[in-house]
C-alpha cells in the first residue's frame, strides 16, 4: 500500500509554485506487509519448529534455549517438571522469537501487553495468542489455518495442535 503526501495552506501554494521530482509523492510502505517482516515471522516460527518435541517444564527455558523447570507446589511438581530441561509457554515465546532480535517479558501476563492488540478474529502467522485471566493461563504462537505452536502442559511436549477456542483472549498480540 503506497500514500500521497498531501500538503496544505502555504506548504501546497509553495509546492505547487516550485514542484519537485524529488518531493512531489513520498511513499509510505505498510509494515504489516513487507517482505522483511515475513522473513523475521518466519524466522521466529522456524525457531519454535525446531523444539517440536521438547518437554514441557513449568518456568523452563529462555531466549537461548531450553532451560530447567522450577517447583510449583502443585500439577508441575507432580509431573517433576523442576526434574526436566524444556520449556513453558512463555519460556518457548521469549526463546522463539529472540530469534528475530525481539525480546519478550518472561511472564505471559506480561507478554499481553508487549505489544500491539488485534482482534483475534484478524490473527496472522506469528502473533501470540493468550488464554485465561490477563493472559496469565497461557501463550502460543499462532500458525495460521486453525493451528498453534506451543508448549501446552506439565506432562506435555511443544507441539503443533488445533487452536483451542475455550478461554481464548479476543485478541492476539502482533510483535513483528
Amino acid at each position: 500500500m503506497a500514500a500521497a503526501l498531501v500538503l496544505a495552506g502555504p506548504a501546497a501554494a509553495s509546492a505547487a509554485a516550485n514542484p519537485s521530482p524529488e518531493l512531489s509523492a513520498i511513499e509510505v510502505s505498510d509494515p504489516w506487509s513487507s517482505p522483511e517482516r515475513a522473513q523475521r515471522i518466519e524466522a521466529v516460527i522456524d525457531r519454535a519448529r525446531g523444539q517440536l518435541g521438547i518437554p514441557y517444564a513449568w518456568g523452563g527455558g529462555g531466549a537461548h534455549g531450553p532451560g530447567p523447570g522450577v517447583r510449583d507446589g502443585g500439577i508441575a511438581d507432580a509431573h517433576g517438571d523442576f526434574e526436566k530441561i524444556g520449556f513453558d509457554c512463555s519460556g518457548l515465546m521469549v526463546y522463539s522469537f529472540a530469534g528475530a532480535e525481539v525480546r519478550l517479558p518472561r511472564y505471559s501476563g506480561h507478554m499481553l501487553h508487549a505489544g500491539p492488540r488485534v482482534p483475534v478474529g484478524a490473527a496472522q502467522r506469528g502473533d501470540m495468542l493468550f488464554w485465561g485471566d490477563g493472559g496469565r493461563d497461557h501463550v502460543a504462537l499462532y500458525l495460521g489455518d486453525g493451528t498453534v505452536l506451543e508448549a501446552p502442559y506439565s506432562g506435555g511436549h511443544v507441539r503443533i495442535a488445533p487452536l483451542d477456542r475455550a478461554g481464548l483472549l479476543p485478541f492476539a498480540v502482533r510483535m513483528i
